[in-house]
């Protein structure tokens, strides 16, 4: 099985949790993990799945106005790049991907349905992929750290797709 990890991140908490979920899977797959700006455009017909994650960023997926926000707030200049949300917009049309979807929020925030997992669950679906999995992971503040406990629950539910990703077959 093969299985990218896209992730965009301004703080390197999202990042952490992608880097955590690619070493969950590793004992049962070939696992790359890649920032959004550097994903391929395609990932390839032998990728069985593709997990995206981003922060949620004003209840959706980061935009060029809230990274800019972010670098603002002490994120590295560096990481105002093309992210998710344009890394979705530009995936070929009616190639069909497995794909699992997650997010960070903040520990604390009021809970709200939407969020950066929302959005990416529509445009994946959009381009006519199938979402077998979302997930919430949360952070201790906009700079983090990915609040205790976080990383080990993105193992389980990482080792959790893989039998959803055999049913979706």
């Amino acid at each position: 099985m093969r299985v990218l990890v896209v992730v965009e991140s301004m703080f390197g908490n999202t990042e952490a949790i992608g880097r955590r979920i690619a070493h969950a899977l590793g004992g049962v797959a070939d696992v790359e993990v890649v920032d959004a700006a550097r994903a391929p455009a395609d990932p390839g017909p032998d990728v069985d799945l593709v997990i995206i994650g981003a922060p949620t960023h004003a209840f959706s997926l980061p935009s060029p106005r809230t990274r800019d926000d972010a670098v603002r707030q002490g994120a590295p200049a560096e990481r105002d790049l093309p992210g998710v949300r344009e890394w979705l917009a530009v995936l070929p049309a009616g190639r069909r991907f497995a794909v699992a979807a997650f997010d960070t929020r903040l520990r604390g925030a009021p809970r709200h349905p939407r969020g950066a997992i929302r959005a990416i669950g529509r445009r994946a679906r959009r381009s006519g992929s199938r979402v077998i999995g979302t997930a919430e992971f949360l952070v201790e503040g906009t700079r983090g750290p990915v609040t205790d406990g976080e990383l080990d629950r993105a193992a389980r539910w990482a080792e959790d797709l893989v039998p959803a990703l055999q049913r979706a077959g």
